[in-house]
């Protein structure tokens, strides 16, 4: 797998996570093609009931040359693009915190939405 991403795990959380913090995480090529990898590795262990993407540094990811519009925490907020704000050295706790009470919650319809996005995603190769 490329160094561009990292995969980590905590309990049922599955931590896909862009690790090109010198160029805000902007996708290139090698993340392209290992991108789908990542997905079905953590998709394929067992003990991984959900998944958080993210990325190091200050961005979260900025396009395919990051040349796109900065979008701040508070406009995102503001724009109902994120649900909560939380200081940074508190966001991947908080993260992991949301994401177990998720992975307790509905797991046969969460099953059933996975099969189908997966499905979807081989129809269109």
């Amino acid at each position: 797998m490329s160094d561009a991403i990292v995969l980590q795990h905590e309990g049922p959380v599955g931590w896909l996570i862009f690790n090109r913090p010198d160029v805000g995480n902007a996708v290139n090529a090698d993340m392209m093609t290992a991108l789908p990898l990542a997905w079905r590795e953590l998709d394929e262990d067992p003990g991984v009931r959900r998944i958080v993407l993210t990325g190091r540094g200050c961005a979260f990811q900025t396009g395919l040359i990051g040349v796109h519009e900065r979008v701040g925490a508070q406009r995102a907020y503001e724009r109902g693009f994120v649900s909560e704000l939380v200081e940074a050295e508190r966001l991947q706790e908080r993260a992991q915190e949301l994401t177990e009470q998720v992975a307790d919650q509905r797991t046969s319809e969460a099953k059933t939405i996975k099969a189908l996005l997966w499905s979807t995603m081989e129809l269109g190769r």
